[in-house]
């Protein structure tokens, strides 16, 4: 099995490779002891990421794999003398990232960390098929699939741990969990207290909540009394009830009479009646039901 290295940004853990032997005018080689290392150089101008590690693959001969919502990213900056690993965290600065690598088969993945969405998220920049023992094996994939399940281990055990630190507030989980347990209470006890009074519209709790119930019963006694009038038509309520029940028994009425006209068809509900029995009665022998 293939060893990885392993870093961390924040309290993510990045798997990040040291590119090897592929360079062009911009992409310089350095030695760091039985190490080889290599150097990427570019200046880019608001250039979506997509592109800039287009050319960094064609450079290098790197393969790149990421999600598909970086590629949008629109980057600037002189990168002079740089790791492919610091390139990319420069890039995505102030973001939690998951970055696997094998310098030997010259392949990055580069993802959210936790991010649990499938492949179909990931867009693959350079190709797989352009070199000698640059495809993955089913044993490399295999892997990186154990990788991902202890980086997942990893991201469950930090999230279950109160000491540990949250990136973007600097707090533990701990002191968060406590912080948000006390604005609950705190909610609740606004809530359950009366003289509480609403951010909004000013007044307190007590004065809103008899408001609206005032605002209930007069709706309910509005909505009995047949001397109202309704606002869209401006009818008593009393009459258009008495218009709706009549309206029913027509209906009620028109449905039961044979000699009745559909307004669709033209035809007499009693010939539609029968033609529909019949057609029950033909699917009824082709199908051989009873």
């Amino acid at each position: 099995m293939k060893k990885f290295r392993v870093s961390f940004t924040y309290i993510v853990f990045s798997f990040l490779f040291s590119l090897g032997a592929s360079f062009s005018q911009n992409v310089l080689a350095s030695v760091d002891g039985s190490r080889s290392e290599v150097l990427v150089t570019m200046a880019l101008v608001d250039k979506p990421l997509g592109l800039a590690l287009e050319e960094l693959s064609a450079k290098t001969g790197y393969k790149i794999i990421i999600e598909k919502d970086f590629q949008s990213i629109v980057i600037s900056g002189n990168f002079k003398d740089v790791s492919v690993e610091e390139f990319i965290r420069r890039a995505l600065r102030g973001k939690n990232l998951s970055i696997i690598s094998d310098e030997s088969k010259k392949l990055v993945i580069v993802r959210l960390f936790g991010n649990k969405a499938g492949v179909g998220n990931l867009i693959v920049i350079g190709n797989f098929e352009d070199g000698p023992g640059s495809t993955l094996t089913s044993d490399e994939l295999s892997d990186i699939k154990k990788l991902h399940k202890a980086q997942s281990e990893e991201f469950k055990d930090w999230k279950n741990n109160p000491e540990s630190i949250d990136p973007y507030s600097g707090a533990t989980l701990g002191e968060l969990a406590s912080l948000h347990e006390g604005q609950v209470k705190e909610y609740e006890a606004w809530k359950a207290n009366p003289d509480s009074v609403d951010p909004d519209g000013g007044g307190n709790l007590k004065d809103i909540s008899n408001l609206q119930e005032k605002q209930v019963q007069d709706y309910e006694a509005w909505k009995n009394n047949p001397e109202s009038i309704d606002p869209y038509s401006e009818e008593k309520l009393g009459n258009l009830n008495a218009m709706h029940q009549q309206q029913a028994e027509e209906y009620e009425s028109w449905k039961k009479d044979p000699e009745a006209i559909d307004p669709y068809s033209g035809e007499r509900l009693g010939v539609l009646q029968k033609l529909h029995e019949q057609q029950e009665k033909d699917l009824a022998a082709k199908w051989g039901r009873k």
